[in-house]
């Protein structure tokens, strides 16, 4: 199989190339500062397209029935903590937060203290 070569060119001109899990400079550099978008192109090079966000695995893990019974954060961070997916508590509240407000979730409880599970039909 073939590697395929993923590119990108900073706005200083040092163009950076991604092979096989090799980083590649146009240019000799002791070190790099990336912009904002920079850093973003570069961790989207390395992740790759199989990568999946963390929205798409929730919903994931809503279809297989997770979201069956009530969970607590906690139980959800466990759970991503399981596919290797490590995300803060406060992006993760923000995540569930639009899932909700999009019908797919239900939430309970009050502030610090919610749970989680599927919307009831």
């Amino acid at each position: 199989m073939t590697s395929q070569i993923k590119e990108m060119k900073t706005k200083v001109g040092i163009g950076i190339s991604l092979k096989d899990n090799i980083l590649f400079f146009s240019q000799p550099v002791k070190s790099i500062e990336l912009s904002t978008i920079e850093s973003i192109q570069l961790g989207n090079m390395l992740l790759g397209d199989s990568q999946k966000g963390v929205t798409a695995i929730l919903r994931d893990l809503k279809r297989d029935g997770f979201f069956g019974q009530t969970r607590k954060l906690s139980d959800i961070k466990i759970r991503l903590a399981q596919e290797n997916v490590h995300v803060e508590s406060s992006s993760l509240n923000v995540l569930l937060k639009k899932l909700v407000n999009r019908g797919e979730l239900e939430r309970l409880g009050t502030k610090g203290n919610y749970t989680y599970n599927e919307v009831k039909k």
